[in-house]
């Protein structure tokens, strides 16, 4: 048995301070995925309450602010499949609609379409595609979230970017 690096001593205040000063950031990354800011908010708060039970199954202590965010696009990437299941087709919520009544018809689509390829990319690759673009977060910033080397968010992301070409290159509306 492992011991439990991530846990001890302190494990609460280590993920409030985590909140603290990461908690744009999670919020942005499950905004973003779920298009829904209610939810956004449901699945960060969902996110440190998974962490607190989960004290001792992180290994290393310095990746706290990574498996946060991990934990933030699962469950936000599993709060569209809930909602997809659902509706059938993805209907926007009322809270997605905006006041200006835009319509939602072909970019709505489009970006369905996207986050169902972004789904099934495999999980390291999927998360850096979403910081990387849906973030817009630099390659370095990227590796040092996710403690990886600059190469690997490279190779992830040229990899990511080459299976949604692929998977929406006879993307049509409708």
């Amino acid at each position: 048995m492992f011991p439990k690096a991530g846990g001890g001593p302190g494990w609460s205040k280590r993920l409030a301070d985590q909140v603290s000063q990461n908690g744009p950031l999670f919020f942005s990354v499950a905004s973003k995925i779920t298009g829904n800011a209610t939810a956004a908010e449901d699945i960060c708060q969902d996110a440190v309450v998974n962490a607190l039970q989960r004290e001792g199954e992180l290994r290393d202590p310095s990746a706290l602010r990574a498996w946060l965010v991990q934990i933030i696009v699962n469950e936000s990437l599993q709060f569209r499949r809930l909602r997809k299941r659902e509706s059938g087709p993805l209907l926007p919520l009322a809270s997605d609609v905006q006041s200006d009544a835009k319509p939602v018809g072909l970019a709505s689509e489009m970006r369905d379409s996207v986050m169902q390829a972004l789904d099934r990319l495999p999980e390291r690759t999927r998360m850096i595609v979403v910081l990387r673009v849906m973030e817009g977060m630099k390659g370095r910033e990227v590796s040092n979230l996710l403690d990886c080397s600059d190469k690997e968010v490279s190779v992830h992301m040229h990899r990511g970017m080459e299976i949604l070409r692929q998977a929406l290159a006879d993307w049509k509306p409708g």
